[in-house]
């Protein structure tokens, strides 16, 4: 099983900003936690309740700060596919 991100240039410079790096006291998580947090999240969904969630909603921040919202695109084969839209807190 796979998760894809279909506009992960946008999702990528959202969350890597490198002024946002720099301040690690922040507690946010990098594109790349986010997109770990998001799969163990759809895995958990597919294998424990057989069903593939419309809305993906891993954290931002291990402070518990926020979501990031991720909307079912589409699947083809093992490959599911979600955009990501904004982020709420």
């Amino acid at each position: 099983m796979k998760l894809f991100i279909t506009n992960k240039d946008y999702f990528t410079e959202f969350f890597d900003d490198e002024d946002k790096l720099t301040n690690s006291h922040n507690g946010n998580y990098t594109s790349r936690e986010i997109h770990k947090k998001a799969f163990t999240e759809l895995s958990i969904s597919i294998d424990v309740q057989n069903s593939i969630p419309l809305i993906l909603t891993p954290p931002y921040s291990e402070l518990g700060e926020g979501i990031v919202l991720l909307d079912f695109q589409t699947k083809k084969g093992d490959i599911y596919y979600y955009e990501f839209s904004t982020t709420a807190s």
